[in-house]
């Protein structure tokens, strides 16, 4: 039989958290109760008190109580469950993980789901699934499924029993039929990055790639896309970079919606693996909704790129400080590195007879991007838009024949 985790805080969702234990074992899995609740006893006995999970993070849960601060003790529950979970997966312990709140229970639960690793069963039934102003808790929670409650988790009614009953039939059906990661018998495994102003071109190279015997990961530039690409590379599944698309580097750095973080474009030069840097969609801000865009911009050139989205072209100040900020994110790499700039344009937007073309604007980028960048590192200018055919067939031969 396999075994669930079921994590949540029973001193305040008791009862809840009760019955989603009375669902999974009706569908034919073991539990494993793991209270993560601070502020009192909880309602049942669990299989790992809360006191246990404090311990594993260096604190003791009387003196969490008694100093009552909310935040020292989420963050002393999140450490310990982090450590707990990760060694009841090392041990074999569980089989998937459960979990269910509000948005402190979904920030440790999304914790806790983080140090679990793609492929293994893993459900949050959580208040804020579909808040956007919520959306980071779920940062790097790889294929955990998510599951909006509809109501508060809060006393048992229709509509909760019914999300929790779907939440128990979830998690013990993905548990009862999981699969190690099925892996491939291709000779080197490819990540590449994609926003939808720059798919004719990588999907030229992941063609291209595929029929020379790599396995093609293509990660969705959206923020959490390429977070997920930097720990996927990190984590050391991947052999070789075909980064086309460096928009989320754009906002991070003006403050905008869609970043990936400060360590977007530095885990392949950290692990040394060869990389091909392109900076594809680099031309634009993103604004999401519309209505976001700050009152500085509201003369610039922009275009809907959907009815939520609109999208602002970037002037050569901007884009001084963007290949500058490339440049330095590039320079701590450490294995075969290669810039290549499509000289004709950087998105679908951005060419000849286009509303965002701009060639004085993307030299101002190359250039800042050339000469901020540290001995070593090639750079290739080619006469071709990012999205031509021979713009993506020269680098996916180039990644073949001179950097793999």
């Amino acid at each position: 039989m396999e075994t669930i985790a079921v994590i949540g805080a029973f001193d305040t969702k008791g009862t809840e958290f009760e019955y989603l234990r009375k669902k999974i074992e009706e569908y034919g899995a073991g539990t494993l109760m793991i209270d993560v609740g601070v502020l009192g006893e909880p309602e049942f006995c669990p299989d790992v008190a809360a006191a246990e999970v404090a311990y594993l993070s260096g604190e003791k849960l009387e003196s969490l109580r008694r100093q009552r601060n909310r935040k020292k003790a989420n963050d002393a529950m999140i450490r310990g469950i982090k450590a707990l979970v990760k060694k009841l997966y090392k041990e074999n312990r569980i089989q998937g993980a459960v979990s269910m709140g509000g948005g402190q229970g979904t920030h440790v639960a999304a914790a806790a789901m983080s140090v679990l690793p793609a492929g293994f069963p893993k459900v949050i039934l959580s208040t804020v699934a579909t808040v956007p102003h919520a959306q980071s808790h779920f940062e790097n929670i790889n294929d955990t499924m998510v599951m909006n409650s509809l109501v508060d988790i809060q006393g048992l009614n229709y509509l909760l029993r019914t999300v929790i009953r779907e939440t128990a039939a979830a998690i013990a059906g993905l548990a009862r039929h999981a699969e190690e990661p099925c892996k491939t018998e291709k000779e080197k495994r490819i990540a590449m990055s994609m926003f939808g102003i720059t798919t004719p071109c990588v999907s030229r190279i992941q063609k291209r790639l595929e029929k020379s015997g790599c396995e093609v990961l293509v990660f969705h530039t959206t923020g959490m896309g390429g977070r997920l690409m930097e720990k996927t590379i990190q984590e050391g599944h991947i052999d070789g970079v075909v980064d086309v698309t460096l928009g989320e580097i754009t906002s991070d750095v003006f403050g905008l919606p869609g970043g990936a973080g400060k360590e977007r474009l530095c885990a392949a030069g950290k692990k040394g693996i060869p990389q091909i840097v392109i900076p594809g969609a680099m031309d634009v801000l993103n604004f999401m909704p519309p209505e976001s865009m700050p009152q500085a911009y509201k003369d610039r050139k922009y275009l809907m790129h959907n009815e939520d989205l609109k999208v602002v072209r970037t002037n050569a100040e901007e884009n001084k400080i963007l290949g500058e900020e490339t440049a330095r994110r590039l320079n701590s790499s450490s294995g075969k590195t290669a810039v290549i700039f499509p000289l004709r344009g950087l998105s679908s937007n951005d060419q000849e007879g286009k509303e965002f073309y701009s060639p004085e604007a993307d030299r101002e980028l190359f250039d800042a991007i050339r000469t901020n960048l540290k001995p070593g590192i090639r750079v290739i200018e080619l006469d071709c838009h990012i999205n031509d055919p021979e713009f993506a067939d020269f680098i996916a031969d180039f990644m073949v024949e001179e950097m793999l």
